[in-house]
Protein backbone atom coordinates (compact mmCIF):
# COMPACT_ATOMS: atom_id res chain seq x y z
CA UNK A 1 0.00 0.00 0.00
CA UNK A 2 0.85 3.72 -0.29
CA UNK A 3 1.63 5.52 2.55
CA UNK A 4 -0.18 8.66 2.25
CA UNK A 5 1.77 12.37 2.45
CA UNK A 6 1.33 14.01 5.48
CA UNK A 7 0.23 17.63 5.25
CA UNK A 8 1.33 20.04 8.01
CA UNK A 9 0.43 23.92 8.30
CA UNK A 10 3.58 25.32 10.18
CA UNK A 11 3.70 28.84 11.68
CA UNK A 12 6.42 30.01 14.18
CA UNK A 13 5.78 33.37 16.14
CA UNK A 14 9.06 34.67 17.32
CA UNK A 15 10.01 38.34 19.58
CA UNK A 16 14.00 38.85 19.26
CA UNK A 17 15.49 41.93 21.42
CA UNK A 18 18.19 42.94 19.29
CA UNK A 19 21.04 45.42 19.46
CA UNK A 20 20.25 47.23 15.88
CA UNK A 21 17.04 46.85 13.98
CA UNK A 22 17.67 47.26 10.96
CA UNK A 23 20.45 45.19 10.73
CA UNK A 24 19.06 42.29 12.37
CA UNK A 25 15.84 43.08 10.07
CA UNK A 26 18.31 43.20 6.68
CA UNK A 27 19.75 39.64 8.20
CA UNK A 28 16.48 38.06 8.88
CA UNK A 29 15.55 38.47 5.20
CA UNK A 30 18.94 37.03 4.08
CA UNK A 31 17.68 34.02 5.56
CA UNK A 32 14.28 33.55 4.54
CA UNK A 33 16.43 34.34 1.33
CA UNK A 34 19.03 31.91 1.65
CA UNK A 35 16.62 28.95 2.53
CA UNK A 36 14.23 29.26 -0.80
CA UNK A 37 11.50 31.66 1.21
CA UNK A 38 10.13 35.20 0.66
CA UNK A 39 9.00 38.26 3.05
CA UNK A 40 5.50 38.44 2.89
CA UNK A 41 5.01 41.38 4.92
CA UNK A 42 7.58 43.74 6.96
CA UNK A 43 6.99 47.61 8.63
CA UNK A 44 9.23 49.01 11.09
CA UNK A 45 8.89 51.61 13.67
CA UNK A 46 11.35 54.02 14.44
CA UNK A 47 9.79 57.12 16.19
CA UNK A 48 11.98 59.38 17.91
CA UNK A 49 12.61 59.65 21.71
CA UNK A 50 11.09 55.60 21.31
CA UNK A 51 13.40 52.32 20.79
CA UNK A 52 12.87 50.96 17.13
CA UNK A 53 10.75 47.84 16.31
CA UNK A 54 10.16 45.82 13.32
CA UNK A 55 7.20 43.72 12.43
CA UNK A 56 8.19 40.87 9.45
CA UNK A 57 6.21 37.94 8.11
CA UNK A 58 8.32 35.01 6.16
CA UNK A 59 7.25 32.30 4.18
CA UNK A 60 9.78 29.33 3.62
CA UNK A 61 9.98 25.96 2.29
CA UNK A 62 8.05 23.41 4.87
CA UNK A 63 11.48 21.85 4.21
CA UNK A 64 13.30 24.44 5.16
CA UNK A 65 11.51 25.86 8.22
CA UNK A 66 13.54 24.31 11.22
CA UNK A 67 16.25 25.82 10.01
CA UNK A 68 15.33 29.40 9.45
CA UNK A 69 13.62 29.20 12.75
CA UNK A 70 17.25 28.13 14.50
CA UNK A 71 19.05 31.00 12.19
CA UNK A 72 16.73 34.00 13.30
CA UNK A 73 16.98 32.60 17.15
CA UNK A 74 20.36 33.92 17.01
CA UNK A 75 19.89 37.37 15.76
CA UNK A 76 19.67 38.51 19.51
CA UNK A 77 17.92 37.58 22.88
CA UNK A 78 15.01 35.15 22.02
CA UNK A 79 11.66 37.02 24.36
CA UNK A 80 9.17 34.72 22.64
CA UNK A 81 9.09 31.63 20.98
CA UNK A 82 5.95 29.86 19.66
CA UNK A 83 5.99 26.70 17.41
CA UNK A 84 2.46 25.49 16.00
CA UNK A 85 1.48 22.85 13.53
CA UNK A 86 -1.90 21.81 12.12
CA UNK A 87 -2.21 18.63 10.25
CA UNK A 88 -4.44 18.84 7.33
CA UNK A 89 -4.17 15.64 5.65
CA UNK A 90 -7.61 14.71 6.71
CA UNK A 91 -8.90 17.52 4.77
CA UNK A 92 -6.79 17.64 1.83
CA UNK A 93 -7.94 13.53 1.32
CA UNK A 94 -11.22 14.74 1.74
CA UNK A 95 -11.37 17.02 -0.56
CA UNK A 96 -9.89 14.66 -3.26
CA UNK A 97 -12.66 12.61 -2.20
CA UNK A 98 -15.33 14.84 -2.97
CA UNK A 99 -13.48 16.38 -6.40
CA UNK A 100 -13.65 12.50 -7.77
CA UNK A 101 -17.54 12.74 -6.94
CA UNK A 102 -18.24 16.06 -8.48
CA UNK A 103 -16.34 15.07 -11.74
CA UNK A 104 -17.74 11.74 -12.29
CA UNK A 105 -21.17 13.20 -11.72
CA UNK A 106 -20.20 16.62 -14.10
CA UNK A 107 -19.53 13.67 -17.08
CA UNK A 108 -23.01 11.78 -16.76
CA UNK A 109 -24.59 15.36 -16.74
CA UNK A 110 -22.67 16.42 -19.70
CA UNK A 111 -23.86 12.91 -21.66
CA UNK A 112 -27.38 13.04 -20.20
CA UNK A 113 -27.36 16.71 -21.85
CA UNK A 114 -26.04 15.28 -25.41
CA UNK A 115 -29.32 12.69 -25.10
CA UNK A 116 -31.93 15.53 -23.89
CA UNK A 117 -33.89 16.87 -26.48
CA UNK A 118 -36.43 18.73 -24.41
CA UNK A 119 -36.03 22.31 -23.82
CA UNK A 120 -37.35 22.13 -20.21
CA UNK A 121 -35.33 19.12 -19.62
CA UNK A 122 -31.82 20.34 -21.09
CA UNK A 123 -31.88 24.14 -18.96
CA UNK A 124 -32.38 21.91 -15.83
CA UNK A 125 -29.73 20.00 -16.75
CA UNK A 126 -27.76 22.56 -17.60
CA UNK A 127 -28.51 24.53 -14.70
CA UNK A 128 -27.84 21.31 -12.31
CA UNK A 129 -24.12 21.21 -14.48
CA UNK A 130 -23.27 24.47 -13.87
CA UNK A 131 -23.89 23.98 -10.40
CA UNK A 132 -21.85 21.01 -9.92
CA UNK A 133 -18.89 22.73 -11.96
CA UNK A 134 -18.95 26.20 -9.51
CA UNK A 135 -18.72 23.30 -6.66
CA UNK A 136 -15.89 21.73 -8.57
CA UNK A 137 -13.76 25.44 -8.64
CA UNK A 138 -14.34 25.94 -5.24
CA UNK A 139 -13.36 22.58 -4.11
CA UNK A 140 -10.42 22.92 -6.54
CA UNK A 141 -9.33 26.76 -4.87
CA UNK A 142 -9.81 24.99 -1.30
CA UNK A 143 -7.30 21.89 -2.17
CA UNK A 144 -4.68 24.22 -3.61
CA UNK A 145 -5.14 26.44 -0.51
CA UNK A 146 -4.69 23.66 1.95
CA UNK A 147 -1.47 22.21 -0.38
CA UNK A 148 0.11 25.42 -0.42
CA UNK A 149 -0.13 26.52 3.01
CA UNK A 150 1.60 23.05 4.12
CA UNK A 151 4.06 23.95 1.34
CA UNK A 152 5.20 26.68 2.92
CA UNK A 153 5.85 27.54 6.36
CA UNK A 154 5.14 30.99 7.91
CA UNK A 155 7.13 32.81 10.50
CA UNK A 156 5.70 35.80 12.01
CA UNK A 157 9.13 37.76 13.76
CA UNK A 158 8.77 40.71 15.96
CA UNK A 159 12.19 42.78 16.50
CA UNK A 160 12.77 45.02 19.33
CA UNK A 161 15.77 47.62 20.41
CA UNK A 162 17.79 46.70 23.34
CA UNK A 163 17.60 49.81 25.17
CA UNK A 164 21.35 51.01 25.41
CA UNK A 165 22.91 52.50 28.50
CA UNK A 166 22.83 56.26 28.80
CA UNK A 167 19.45 56.12 26.92
CA UNK A 168 15.55 56.31 28.48
CA UNK A 169 13.66 52.83 28.01
CA UNK A 170 10.62 53.35 26.60
CA UNK A 171 8.05 54.30 29.10
CA UNK A 172 4.55 52.90 28.25
CA UNK A 173 3.32 55.17 30.65
CA UNK A 174 3.84 58.40 29.13
CA UNK A 175 0.90 60.20 30.15
CA UNK A 176 2.11 59.70 34.14
CA UNK A 177 4.83 61.08 33.68
CA UNK A 178 3.57 63.80 31.95
CA UNK A 179 1.52 64.68 34.49
CA UNK A 180 3.61 64.08 37.29
CA UNK A 181 6.27 66.83 35.86
CA UNK A 182 3.23 69.12 35.32
CA UNK A 183 2.61 68.76 39.20
CA UNK A 184 5.90 69.46 39.98
CA UNK A 185 6.17 72.53 38.35
CA UNK A 186 2.87 73.51 39.82
CA UNK A 187 4.28 73.13 43.25
CA UNK A 188 7.76 75.18 42.37
CA UNK A 189 6.38 77.83 41.02
CA UNK A 190 4.03 78.04 44.39
CA UNK A 191 6.86 77.89 46.66
CA UNK A 192 8.92 80.78 45.09
CA UNK A 193 5.45 82.69 45.08
CA UNK A 194 4.67 81.86 48.49
CA UNK A 195 8.40 82.73 49.29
Amino acid sequence: AVSQPRFQIKTANLAVEVEDVSKSQQTAESIAKAVGGRVESSQKSNDEGSLASAELTFRVPVGSFETAVNRIRKLGRVLNDALTGEDVTAQVVDTQARLKVMRAEEDQYVELLKATKKIGEVLSVKERLSQVRQEIEGLDAQQKTLRDQAAESTINLSLSEKPKPGKPKQNDNWFEDVWANAIGGLNGVGRFLGS
